[in-house]
């Protein structure tokens, strides 16, 4: 992200071929309906600016006999200091 006289601008993106490591074997997050993950980073200082957005998220109890929890995304990227603890 770069300022400019009307707004922010994104300067580039970047869409990882390789997840895993964060959200298991098979790269899906279950429980969220539409979830978008954007992360962008300020270009001054290179500080992330994690947004995680979705329409629906289904109710741990509503998972009821499916075996997979509900990821909580943002706690999970912070984690291990994955990304730095908000300021």
């Amino acid at each position: 992200m770069q300022p400019r006289p009307g707004g922010l601008e994104t300067v580039a993106t970047f869409h990882p071929n390789f997840t895993h490591m964060f959200f298991g074997i098979h790269e899906t997050v279950y429980g969220y309906k539409d979830l978008a993950i954007h992360l962008r980073y300020r270009a001054s200082d290179m500080r992330p600016n994690l947004t995680v957005s979705w329409s629906k998220k289904l109710a741990a109890a509503a998972a009821g006999d499916v075996n997979v929890d509900i990821l909580d995304i943002r706690a999970m990227l912070q984690k291990d200091e994955h990304l730095p603890k908000s300021e």
